[in-house]
């Protein structure tokens, strides 16, 4: 049975503590372990501002 996950990023801005979600993206993971596969390949591959 697959895990629907929903994966955000999002950034903290440190002087006020203001946050914005950068993206959000649906995935089905087998388990947790493919789920944290899937978002540490997002984050390498996905074109999101850097600091």
């Amino acid at each position: 049975m697959a895990l629907k996950i929903v994966i955000e990023f999002y950034r903290i801005r440190n002087v006020d503590d203001a946050d914005a979600v950068l993206d959000r993206e649906s995935v089905e993971a087998a388990d947790l372990d493919e789920a944290i596969e899937f978002a540490l390949e997002l984050s390498r591959t996905l074109d999101m501002p850097q600091p």
